[in-house]
């Protein structure tokens, strides 16, 4: 059980309790705090910035309770550190994606509010991951995402070609309740997501590719961590990225 002083302001939020401790190789001094069904939390630095990275699990139920729990602890900044599905040719296994919005197609944001309210980011936590990810030089794609509840739905494959058709670049399970919730909340958060399935195949391909250890969608977990850490310097203020 996380205490009141466990939690610092900056927080990552990967959804699997297992990418914890791949985040924790890039901090000094990283140490668990506690860990409770989805949720795996550890504290450490980076070059000497406190911060938090806590699982969520899959789904906006799961991230909302995490977002609330987190944020009456003292977090003010959450950059989800995720993984997604790619629409669209140009976006590749292993890319990076950054979105600017997020399509509520799910149903836990819209526990919270009416769809008229957006799902967008923090304009400032948006703007340090696109810098970041522009430094360090991996491919990566900006553009709005959409939220969903299931990936198993009959029709998963036609309601992707008509969102590759509004130009929706990717997909996943909680960026749009992580955007909504937080605005709501008073928290400001960022996400940057591994493209682990490529448009035309089914979800579950993907993230069994990924389980199986994919070189490429490995790398693009690494620098979605490198990514997200650079973007904490940047708005910590520690030194500007040009």
């Amino acid at each position: 059980m996380c205490g009141d002083h466990d939690i610092n302001e900056y927080v990552l939020l990967p959804g699997d309790p297992g990418r914890v401790p791949r985040i924790c190789k890039h901090l000094e001094n990283a140490r668990e705090i506690a860990r409770n069904r989805e949720y795996f939390t550890c504290n450490g630095e980076s070059r000497g910035i406190p911060v938090t990275v806590t699982s969520t699990g899959m789904g906006g139920p799961s991230l909302a309770i995490a977002l609330h729990e987190l944020s009456n602890l003292g977090a003010r900044t959450f950059i989800r550190v995720g993984s997604c599905g790619g629409l669209g040719e140009q976006v590749k296994t292993g890319d990076a994606v950054i979105p600017i919005g997020a399509v509520r197609d799910e149903g836990t944001s819209r526990a919270y509010i009416d769809l008229g309210y957006p799902a967008v980011p923090d304009f400032e936590v948006t703007d340090a991951l696109v810098r970041s990810a522009k430094k360090l030089g991996h491919p990566f794609h900006i553009g709005i995402n959409r939220s969903h509840d299931s990936f198993y739905i009959p029709n998963i494959l036609q309601l992707e070609d008509t969102w590759k058709r509004r130009n929706v670049i990717s997909e996943d399970l909680e960026t749009a309740a992580l955007f909504t919730i937080s605005r709501l909340i008073g928290a400001r958060a960022g996400c940057v997501l591994n493209v682990v399935a490529v448009h035309g195949e089914r979800p579950e391909e993907g993230i069994s590719r990924f389980a199986l250890g994919d070189p490429a969608c490995e790398r693009g977990e690494r620098v979605s961590i490198e990514i997200a850490l650079a973007a904490i310097e940047v708005l910590a203020g520690r030194k500007g990225v040009n």
